[in-house]
């Protein structure tokens, strides 16, 4: 089973900005991630 860690994040940013946002994943075998935007 993975372990997703995200620490408590609160972000706010303009339209059309690019924002930083940050997890760690533990799993076994390793994980591939992926983030999507707009889906």
């Amino acid at each position: 089973t993975p372990v997703i860690k995200v620490t408590s994040q609160l972000v706010a940013a303009p339209v059309n900005r690019n924002v930083t946002l940050q997890c760690s994943v533990e799993a076994s075998p390793r994980a591939m991630n992926t983030w999507f935007r707009d889906q």
